[in-house]
């Protein structure tokens, strides 16, 4: 009865003034149609940024530059031609290795002299936690000692200030489009000893979980570091020794201590054929002290020593 009594009341109050309804009505539809228009385009919006964090667009950058001054004109530059990264500042540096410590960065943009903690000494330390880590450092000063450290350490670029704004956004905008394309690849060599232990089979290095590639990468850039072994492998990477080995055992098919002894022997053969260096120091740079073992564990896999390669040469 009380359906029936306010629909009579609503056809009333339509006779009387049509106008006004329908001037109600309107207004009620519009308002019911923009509510309904934020609500969807918040949701493409959602979408959007959901599928950016799939694909992996989004990056983070890191600076680090104890003159706040520097430090803001970075990142003012950075935002203004990356609107898709992520700026993190840090103007203490061990504040930085802590926060790279618990969270992933694509690249470290750092100045040299700084208290406590150098630009150097923060590129190292950083990189040992993210071995795929992108590191480009900044210098008032172009001093030699400082870039020839620099390219020990693996750094990628090494720019003076002021910084040219082109110079650092087409560095910035060919590191990032390398990451987004490969993220942690694998290295000729690194493919070529797993698709031997594979049996000749193509190994697709795509299919391998991230901390497989960033154990693979770590080896590839640490191989000279004699205590480099599965200790420093799953501390580096924050992971146990046993998961680290079978998922790396799981992608490859092969243990990592027989990869990383693959790895440092290949190595040494390709500085044995094209280098005039000695013996012993390729026994060094690929990571052994002990000579003996270096020699008979080289003999064990090519079926001649070490030594017999420098005298087919001679």
């Amino acid at each position: 009865m009380a359906d029936i009594f306010f629909s009579e009341i609503v056809r009333f109050i339509f006779r009387i003034c049509p106008f006004c309804v329908g001037k109600f009505l309107r207004r009620a539809a519009e308002k019911i149609f923009q509510k309904g228009w934020t609500i969807s385009k918040n949701a493409v919006t959602m979408k959007k940024n959901q599928q950016k964090r799939q694909k992996g667009l989004e990056k983070k950058i890191l600076l680090c530059d104890d003159n706040q001054y520097e430090l803001k004109g970075l990142e003012k530059l950075i935002r203004r031609h990356f609107s898709d990264c992520e700026v993190v500042m840090f103007s203490d540096s061990q504040r930085a290795l802590d926060y790279m410590k618990q969270n992933v960065v694509a690249i470290l943009l750092t100045d040299i002299k700084m208290p406590l903690l150098s630009g150097l000494d923060l590129a190292i330390l950083a990189k040992n936690v993210q071995p795929g880590l992108e590191v480009i450092l900044l210098s008032a000063y172009p001093e030699f000692k400082f870039a020839q450290r620099a390219i020990k350490i693996g750094v990628r670029e090494y720019l003076t200030k002021p910084v040219e704004e082109d110079q650092l956004v087409e560095l910035l905008t060919h590191l990032m489009g390398e990451e987004e394309q490969n993220g942690f690849s694998v290295s000729l060599q690194s493919r070529e000893i797993l698709e031997t232990f594979a049996q000749g089979k193509n190994i697709d290095a795509n299919t391998f979980t991230g901390n497989t590639l960033k154990c693979i990468h770590f080896i590839e850039e640490h191989y000279s570091d004699p205590e480099l072994g599965l200790d420093m492998l799953a501390t580096n990477l924050f992971l146990s020794v046993s998961y680290l080995c079978s998922i790396f055992k799981n992608d490859c098919g092969v243990s990592i201590v027989r990869f990383l002894n693959q790895f440092r022997m290949n190595r040494a053969k390709e500085l044995l054929t094209e280098t005039n260096l000695p013996v012993k120091a390729i026994m060094e740079k690929v990571g052994y002290s002990n000579f003996s073992y270096f020699s008979n564990a080289f003999y064990k896999m090519f079926h001649f020593y070490p030594s017999e390669i420098r005298e087919q040469r001679e």
